[in-house]
């Protein structure tokens, strides 16, 4: 796939569709939460395509792993300043929303990141990107309605290169990571073009454990896209194979339980899915001994420790949501994964401003 330059708008926003701004401020702080991506509703339609857009859908959680930006007005004319890890995206998510909104104020972004885990299957790019977009859109009186928001940024996707402050890869990506901010709901299902069709929260004590190999090391977005591609066909073999089955039951088990609060019908869904349908092997291109460490986080499901056990998006990343921390932690541990422990996360961002 070919690289785009930074800023580079695939998808324009039909002026129109933005909403009257209300109040405008001089400075917004963002706390974004994370994302953790259990499955895709239609994986046939991961495929890259031309548009940018992406219908493959997602079942996320929103947890309470938080980013921190705050974007500044500082004048009218000159460079942005930019101060984060990462900064080609940061630059890509300002001048997208300049795109859009058509504003000229000069701009300092400061983002919280230098520590943050990238290309690990938590959503890290599209949430920085989503973190910015929803501050800029704060500060000018959000002229973008949360579901506008969600699109427009998942539709003008990119990911960094390592080594190239002026290009970026358009990478897929399905809208997760900001629906995890923008909408109420600790699951939620994101379903057609970045579209969130159902949220809602459950119902119990329960503790997040996301565990990654030991001996990961981070790779090039464009490096994980090659490996990727390589692997497309047996997504879309796993979509059009099991589709109307994924289907049936995404309807029929996991949105009802989701409308009473109850996990463990959604988690039954998401092991069926990664588990027995191949998912977790489409992913292995990430890391050479994901199966490895699948098999053994079984015992987790098959002793009903946890209400979900998955890998988050392509991985390495895996996850389990229980009521049982300590024996879930021991066997992620075993499995030869370091380990992270949070909580669900039921809101949206959260913000301060001053006029």
């Amino acid at each position: 796939m070919d690289t785009i330059e930074v800023g580079t708008v695939r998808n324009p926003l039909d002026a129109c569709l933005l909403q009257v701004p209300g109040t405008v401020y001089q400075m917004v702080d963002v706390s974004y939460p994370a994302r953790l991506n259990a499955m895709a509703v239609d994986p046939a339609r991961i495929e890259i395509n031309d548009t940018g857009r992406y219908a493959a859908g997602e079942v996320i959680f929103s947890v309470g792993l938080h980013l921190n930006v705050q974007v500044r007005r500082i004048g009218s004319a000159g460079s942005d300043i930019v101060q984060a890890r990462r900064s080609p995206l940061v630059r890509h998510a300002v001048l997208i929303m300049r795109a859009a909104l058509g504003f000229v104020d000069r701009l300092e972004i400061s983002v919280d990141n230098e520590n943050e885990l990238r290309h690990v299957g938590l959503g890290s790019s599209s949430r920085l990107i989503a973190a910015v977009g929803a501050a800029i859109n704060e500060l000018c009186g959000r002229p973008f309605s949360n579901a506008l928001l969600l699109r427009y940024l998942a539709w003008n996707h990119a990911e960094e290169i390592d080594g190239s402050e002026t290009q970026v890869m358009p990478v897929q990506c399905l809208g997760g990571s900001g629906a995890s901010g923008l909408f109420a709901g600790s699951v939620q299902v994101v379903a057609g073009h970045s579209t969130v069709v159902a949220a809602g929260n459950v119902t119990g004590d329960y503790h997040v454990i996301i565990g990654m190999p030991v001996d990961y090391e981070e790779k090039d977005a464009a490096e994980l896209m090659a490996a990727e591609i390589a692997m497309l066909p047996k997504f879309v073999h796993t979509g059009v194979t099991y589709g109307p089955q994924i289907a049936y039951r995404v309807l029929h088990e996991m949105l009802p339980a989701i409308a009473e609060g109850r996990l463990g019908p959604v988690g039954d869904v998401i092991y069926w899915y990664r588990f027995d349908l191949g998912s977790i092997d489409n992913c292995s291109f990430v890391y050479d001994g994901l199966m490895e460490i699948a098999e053994r986080l079984r015992e987790i499901h098959e002793r009903g420790l946890a209400d979900v056990v998955a890998l988050s998006s392509v991985g390495p990343g895996f996850f389990v949501i229980t009521t049982q921390p300590e024996i879930c932690g021991d066997i992620m541990r075993g499995a030869g994964l370091r380990l992270i422990h949070t909580r669900l996360h039921d809101g949206t961002y959260t913000m301060t401003r001053s006029a």
